[in-house]
């Protein structure tokens, strides 16, 4: 084998770890926040009554991930930026405020802790999936799998830590696909 055949081999070999490497990177977030919207879901149908500072925390988190997911196809004016940001404010803005109504003690005397965990995570599954159709196609993948993951619980309410478990794995099989889909890459 000549130096350069070495040397060729060894480029092609890190062109594919970094190509993996970006497109994790790119896919992390989407995983992220599908976990965490997992971990909310499972949170909520064992004590809906108990889960409100996970939601008030978790908004606020998909509020700057849309943000920066957003922030590289937006202008470089700071009114371009400003406006991106606000948009994403008001926008999980009046879901946090929505969530804080479905809270009060006036309302919760309507809703039982199966109906409020179904509200608040159907509210969650529109919100999402509308971010993706104005920012990212990917949300909308992470609203279908909590949708998807919502109609399961449906029918199974005692395997919430099941789903739980399950959507992780899920995510597991993507990121193999993912893997799978670099080495092809790679070779082709």
């Amino acid at each position: 084998m000549t130096n350069s055949d070495s040397t060729g081999g060894a480029i092609a070999a890190t062109s594919e770890r970094s190509w993996l490497l970006r497109l994790f990177i790119n896919e992390l977030g989407f995983f992220i926040v599908y976990v965490l919207a997992l971990i909310g879901v499972a949170y909520t149908v064992y004590d809906a009554g108990k889960s409100a500072w996970y939601w008030e925390l978790l908004i606020p988190v998909y509020c700057l991930f849309c943000i920066v997911i957003q922030w590289p196809h937006v202008g470089v004016t700071l009114k371009d930026r400003a406006k991106t940001a606000l948009q994403q404010v008001l926008h999980w803005g009046a879901f946090l405020g929505a969530m804080q109504i479905i809270f009060m003690p006036q309302v919760k005397i309507l809703l039982n802790d199966q109906s409020t965990s179904f509200v608040l995570i159907m509210m969650l599954i529109l919100s999402t999936f509308l971010a993706g159709v104005y920012l990212n196609w990917r949300l909308c993948v992470v609203a279908v799998l909590l949708a998807i993951s919502e109609v399961i619980l449906i029918y199974f309410q005692e395997s919430a830590l099941y789903m739980l478990l399950l959507g992780i794995a899920a995510a597991a099989v993507y990121v193999l696909w993912l893997w799978w889909r670099a080495k092809a890459h790679a070779r082709g």
